[in-house]
């Protein structure tokens, strides 16, 4: 037989060292409020109900049956998992289902805002070594359309920063619509065919000298981050 504790709901077998002591809190396992011939009779008195024993034994709830015949109520019998812990087991797994959906729906949020695998577009940016101040030298920002549709409209986005290292002195091909928020320069371009290229040169001058880190970006039409690159460009005096 196994008992579960009425006090911590831990399991205890008939046969341990510490029985009817629960190995866990130190709880009487055996009372006789714990034994289904243990309640009410018709007249309100509560005591001893089994038919051999009558009331031969002055007993009360929290003492120990000094009959011999002590049989568990049924909710003190330990078969499988107490309630309380499958209750805990239910929850910990229904935890663990919500954090997962929590997770998966955190990484569509970020893959909408950082470029990733699934996205369709691609920037490569290729620059000089190192160069003089004032000496002219150009960047080449390739976006390639990686999937099998007509991209939308796309920006290049250039960091505010590099208007006080540098003067953009020319832009081919040349951008439609030129936007500038928070000091960030966005330059609009078409749509690129399936499979297609873009290919952006931008000529540049040094103004002072030093290494800059210039970390040009692609946007969707619906503002939606594609794409980003970064490139080192060091000014020699």
């Amino acid at each position: 037989m196994e008992l579960r504790c009425p006090q911590c709901g831990a399991q205890n077998r008939e046969d341990s060292l510490d029985f009817p002591i629960c190995h866990q809190c130190h709880e009487e396992l055996v009372k006789c409020r714990q034994c289904r011939h243990f309640g009410r009779s018709r007249d309100g008195a509560a005591g001893c109900q089994h038919p051999s024993i009558g009331r031969r034994f002055t007993v009360t709830a929290n003492t120990p049956p000094p009959c011999g015949h002590f049989a568990a109520r049924r909710h003190y019998l330990a078969r499988g998992q107490p309630l309380a812990q499958i209750h805990r087991a239910v929850w910990a797994l229904a935890a663990v289902v919500i954090m997962g959906m929590m997770v998966v729906g955190a990484s569509i949020l970020v893959s909408r805002m950082e470029p990733g695998e699934t996205e369709s577009l691609r920037l490569l940016v290729e620059g000089p070594g190192p160069v003089q101040v004032g000496q002219g030298f150009c960047v080449n920002c390739l976006v390639h359309n990686q999937s099998g549709q007509t991209s939308q409209p796309v920006y290049l986005a250039l960091p505010a920063a590099i208007a006080a290292r540098f003067d953009i002195t020319g832009i081919s091909p040349r951008p439609l619509p030129i936007l500038e928020r928070a000091g960030d320069r966005y330059f609009g371009f078409p749509p690129i065919p399936a499979r297609g290229w873009l290919d952006v040169r931008l000529d540049m001058s040094g103004t002072r000298q030093g290494e800059f880190r210039l970390r040009p970006r692609i946007f969707a039409q619906d503002g939606l981050l594609k794409a980003q690159a970064d490139l080192t460009l060091t000014v020699v005096p």
